[in-house]
């Protein structure tokens, strides 16, 4: 086994023994560093021989989404800091933590409740009585951001990682922030831009394994990833448009947009925002045209200014 892969392996085993001992999915920050050391490496060597064992690609698979939940965090927090140099802040929603638990408040639209449950339906789609259940809750618009936070931490296999690193409370924000170095926030997003190409070593795995294409999954999750996805392309990797959804259902794209409009060059820096731009063409790519007209478009004028 090659030197990177062993580190992964390694970094896999370590965090598959806390979940196990601990009872929640832990990513700590030098985990969560060696794990972009393997992805910023991985488009030059693309070896897979870490993921010859099955329980290896699906715990990474689970590091991804807990990725994905740190970098919803990380620019929740640069968001909120943003907010605060340009005035005064905004009023946040009730349960609204500047960890990224609940997502700000923003109009709605047709299937927004249902954007966290992705990761549900992808971990549960073999559990017969699991979506009839959801089929039955209505949506609520005056309790959208509390049910949003219930459904998140029942239902985010990643959750508990952002929210162990996160510390759960408006006071640990300041030391979640401060702990990363604007060096290693911008490999950490750059990072996260590569989990939506299709060069990824998580999908190139499930080729060489059993898994659930678009053709295979339920009506009800292939209306959930249909809320942001074009979903013609049967040959596009299923997880990746679950992390597409995951992200977009969690207001990535909505935190980066303000981070643009209440940032200036000098409190947002150059190599984080090149690393927001790059996320958002990249996300870009896989989603449809109403989407893009809602969540890509308004992204110009900020950006350009």
């Amino acid at each position: 086994m090659c030197e990177n892969c062993a580190e992964l392996v390694e970094v896999l085993n370590e965090i598959s023994d806390a979940d196990s001992s601990e009872g929640g999915f832990q990513l700590k920050k030098e985990h969560a560093l060696r794990v972009l050391g393997y992805i910023s490496s991985w488009t030059q060597r693309q070896c897979l021989c870490c993921f010859k064992e099955y329980k290896h690609l699906e715990v990474f698979n689970q590091l991804v989404y807990a990725l994905i939940n740190l970098v919803i965090s990380q620019i929740s927090s640069l968001r909120d800091r943003l907010c605060s140099f340009h005035g005064p802040p905004a009023p946040k929603a009730p349960g609204w933590a500047a960890g990224g638990s609940v997502s700000p408040p923003r109009p709605s639209s047709p299937g927004e409740d249902e954007h966290v449950n992705v990761e549900r339906d992808s971990a549960e789609e073999d559990e017969p009585g699991a979506q009839d259940k959801d089929l039955e809750k209505p949506p609520s618009h005056q309790g959208q951001e509390r049910t949003s936070e219930a459904q998140e931490e029942e239902l985010d296999p990643g959750q508990s990682s952002s929210k162990a690193e996160a510390g759960g409370s408006d006071a640990d924000e300041p030391e979640l922030f401060s702990s990363w170095s604007t060096e290693e926030r911008e490999k950490l997003l750059l990072c996260a831009a590569k989990i939506f190409q299709i060069q990824f070593p998580l999908y190139t795995a499930y080729k060489h394994n059993t898994h659930p294409t678009i053709e295979d999954i339920s009506a009800h999750e292939s209306n959930i990833l249909g809320s942001f996805c074009d979903m013609n392309d049967v040959e596009v990797p299923l997880h990746l448009l679950r992390y597409v959804c995951l992200f977009c259902g969690k207001h990535g794209l909505s935190l980066m947009k303000d981070c643009f409009e209440f940032g200036s060059p000098e409190s947002l820096p150059f190599p984080i925002a090149h690393a927001f731009i790059t996320i958002v063409s990249n996300i870009r790519i896989w989603l449809h045209i109403p989407a893009v007209m809602q969540h890509i478009i308004p992204f110009r004028t900020y950006v350009i200014r």
